[in-house]
């Protein structure tokens, strides 16, 4: 990584990785229970800036944190993987509530924003508000509460490496 960089340009630059990666960068490809999906962002919008929780295929969990911070490398522990491997199957089977992605925009405070990393139709997205979310309003309400189980599971994490 960069030495000279920022915390919210490395924030920029991993994102960036994420949503440019193709199937064979990673070594994936359509499975029994990953026909369409390779990977997902769920970026969710705060008052101090963006978390971004990254999930793909080939068992990578990364979280990171728009003003600096996050857990890279999380797929290897048993309930993270556990988890990630729910959420990626909860996408495919609403890969077909996803529209194409105008790439790029970060999501406002309040807002969650899905980029799904597809085999064949490229990246598609979804966005709705967090509330609708969470008082499961929305037909993505699935998805998000499957990618807060990773996170969930990331942070039980963290807060354990923090305890030793």
């Amino acid at each position: 990584m960069d030495e000279n960089l920022t915390p919210t340009e490395i924030f920029y630059k991993m994102r960036n990785q994420a949503l440019n990666l193709e199937p064979e960068d990673i070594g994936v490809h359509p499975s029994k229970d990953l026909k369409h999906v390779y990977g997902i962002l769920m970026e969710i919008g705060h008052p101090d800036g963006v978390v971004t929780l990254i999930v793909l295929a080939d068992g990578t969990v990364s979280l990171y944190y728009e003003n600096g911070g996050g857990l890279i490398g999380a797929g290897g522990e048993a309930e993270v993987h556990k988890a990630a491997e729910e959420f990626l199957k909860v996408v495919e089977g609403h890969h077909r509530h996803f529209q194409e992605a105008h790439v790029g925009k970060l999501p406002e405070d309040g807002q969650v924003l899905f980029y799904v990393l597809t085999y064949r139709r490229g990246i598609l997205t979804g966005e709705a508000s967090e509330t609708k979310l969470g008082d499961k309003t929305h037909g993505l309400t699935e998805v998000f509460f499957a990618g807060h189980n990773v996170i969930s599971e990331l942070r039980r994490i963290e807060e354990f490496r923090e305890a030793e």
